[in-house]
C-alpha cells in the first residue's frame, strides 16, 4: 500500500472507531455521528485529475461503502468506475 493510501486508511479508521459514540448530549438526548466514507487518493507521478473527476470518485467509493453496511469506508480504485457504469444500466 502507498504511503498516501495508508495515512487515509488510517485516518478513516480512527474515524469509523468512534462512529456511533455519543458526541454530545441535548436536554438530556444523546447525539451520536454515523457516517460511510469514500476515499479517493492521488499520489505521484499520476496525472492530476480535475477537482470533479477527484469528487467523483469519491462518491463512487461512498456508495460502495454505502452497499457494505452502515458505518463502512471504501477506498476508490479504477475498476469502480466501470463497475459503476454498468450498474447505471443494469
Amino acid at each position: 500500500m502507498r504511503s498516501g493510501q495508508a495515512a487515509w486508511m488510517t485516518w478513516s479508521s480512527a474515524v469509523r472507531s468512534r462512529a456511533g459514540d455519543t458526541l454530545a448530549r441535548l436536554r438530556g438526548d444523546e447525539l451520536a455521528v454515523h457516517a460511510s466514507i469514500g476515499i479517493a487518493v492521488v499520489e505521484a507521478p499520476m496525472a492530476t485529475p480535475s477537482c470533479e473527476n477527484l469528487l467523483g470518485n469519491a462518491d463512487i467509493a461512498m456508495y460502495e461503502a454505502k452497499n457494505n453496511g452502515k458505518n463502512k469506508m471504501s477506498l476508490f480504485r479504477p475498476g469502480m468506475r466501470l463497475a459503476n457504469a454498468v450498474d447505471a444500466f443494469a
